[in-house]
């Protein structure tokens, strides 16, 4: 928080499966400006798994592409991620040079994301 009071920047949780805030808060970010830092892109691994509906031959993304879709939203300048090795860590910053996913991919990681919120049980 800056000196004044007012908010520098404003972290939530965003990902596939918790899209509430493409509604709730990016229109006021956007409108105020403000920076939106997100968390929790692969929704504590629950992403990267597979669920009872997805299609035959679905290959389930890796992390990468879940920053990718954070990432996307213009309201979003940056997302956290927490990778367990240098592997992962040179694979998550492949996503800075990354181009912007196409409609098309956005739409199959949103709807993985669906089905991933509709298995969450009571924890959504």
């Amino acid at each position: 928080m800056a000196a004044s009071g007012e908010l520098d920047a404003l972290m939530v949780r965003y990902n596939a499966a918790h899209r509430g805030a493409e509604r709730e808060v990016f229109p006021v970010t956007q409108a105020r400006g403000l920076p939106v830092i997100a968390y929790t892109a692969l929704r504590w691994g629950a992403l990267a798994r597979k669920t009872p509906d997805d299609p035959p031959g679905f290959v389930v993304p890796r992390a990468a592409e879940w920053y990718r879709f954070v990432l996307a939203s213009p309201a979003v300048a940056v997302t956290l991620c927490a990778p367990r090795s240098r592997a992962e860590l040179d694979e998550d910053l492949a996503v800075l040079a990354a181009p912007p996913l196409e409609p098309g991919e956005i739409e199959r990681l949103a709807a993985h994301g669906a089905r991933v919120r509709q298995h969450a049980g009571n924890f959504q």
